[in-house]
């Protein structure tokens, strides 16, 4: 179990990119579909998805970013529309004593938004992969630094730059 805030806040900076395909609240948990396949196929070739469990969800709010120029951000708190959309995961914070998650909506044809910060609280988090296998942050932080030092060494290389 993922249980410190900052942790809880590096799952969502671990799976930026990664898009929020699901999300279904039962109770005080929230599960999560996270589409991020450059990170999911490291742990077995072909996945796509980690599953992230939040219990103790709640005070969530989305200040959505308006399609219409000049428009002032919006509050939306009902879940179903919040989650009608894709959310792309951008970054993650922490904000007043709440978790930041900041999202770009890549289509706006199930959304009059284009992006916003999703804020809530929760508990604790669980991450598990296609597999039901539980990650801890340390492992998640691993899979996704290898992935990041295996690019650099890759672009570097057809770039003609050399790696340092």
């Amino acid at each position: 179990m993922i249980a410190d805030a900052e942790s809880i806040r590096d799952i969502f900076s671990i799976f930026h990119d990664g898009t929020i395909k699901k999300a279904i609240l039962s109770d005080q948990t929230m599960r999560m579909t996270i589409d991020i396949p450059y990170l999911a196929d490291r742990v077995k070739s072909g996945n796509k998805y980690f599953f992230v469990e939040l219990d103790g969800f709640r005070d969530v709010e989305f200040h959505a970013w308006s399609g219409m120029l000049g428009k002032n951000k919006e509050l939306v708190t009902d879940l179903a529309l919040i989650f009608r959309s894709e959310l792309e995961i951008l970054e993650a914070n922490l904000k007043e004593e709440r978790f930041e998650v900041v999202c770009n909506i890549k289509s706006t044809s199930n959304s009059n938004f284009y992006g916003g910060e999703l804020l809530f609280r929760a508990n604790s988090a669980l991450v598990f992969d296609e597999a039901q296998k539980k990650y801890s942050i340390s492992e998640l932080k691993n899979i996704c630094r290898d992935y990041w030092n295996e690019w650099k060494t890759k672009n570097s290389k057809t770039s003609g730059l050399n790696p340092k």
